[in-house]
């Protein structure tokens, strides 16, 4: 699996037909000016475009003192390097709660002596990521470069196909990180209940 970001745009260098690279510089060569420009805003666009599990966790907040100026009770503050925020939650079992953000801050109406957790998208270390991750972001690097870096429509089309199936594949993949969920077929709530409605 890649080991650095270096590596994973090197590959997507390559996939267009130009030479890896080791540095990002906005006053190196072409390609180092290029990813130094796209590299960071394309890794947090797919990271916040689906709540990952393997980049997703569960932080206790810190309550801020003052009641926030708005219709919650409460404000939190959001745990440093959270990328976006998937739910809020209350208690050891954690139970979901109604919440909203505001910038760096998230507002419910928990108690004082509640402790309140945010479930979010966070940026693991390079060498964390699953390759189906690895793939998406060297598909993604790949068409933005085809079209930047040497102007190939074609290929920016084909790498935007390739990156669209990849995608689809790796949703499909992560989602069987956790426990299935169990449809109900009877009783109040069931499928078979909604259908007859």
């Amino acid at each position: 699996m890649a080991s650095t970001k270096f590596d994973i745009a090197s590959a997507a260098l390559m996939l267009v037909g130009a030479s890896p690279v080791s540095s990002f510089s906005a006053s190196g060569t072409a390609s180092q000016k290029a990813l130094n420009l796209i590299y960071d805003s394309t890794l947090d666009n797919w990271l916040e475009i689906y709540n990952w599990h393997f980049a997703t966790k569960t932080t206790l907040m810190s309550r801020i003192g003052t009641a926030p100026n708005t219709i919650w009770s409460a404000a939190y503050t959001a745990p440093t390097g959270m990328k976006s925020l998937q739910n809020v939650v209350s208690g050891s079992v954690g139970t979901p709660i109604l919440y909203d953000r505001f910038e760096n801050e998230i507002h419910c109406n928990a108690g004082a002596a509640e402790e309140v957790y945010a479930v979010h998208t966070y940026e693991p270390s390079v060498s964390e990521w699953p390759g189906f991750f690895v793939k998406i972001m060297e598909y993604a690097l790949a068409q933005q470069l085809s079209i930047s870096l040497v102007a190939k429509l074609d290929m920016a089309k084909v790498y935007g196909d390739m990156l669209d199936y990849q995608y689809r594949t790796a949703k499909a993949t992560d989602s069987k990180q956790q426990t299935t969920k169990k449809l109900r077929t009877s009783g109040r709530g069931s499928i078979l209940a909604a259908r007859r409605a």
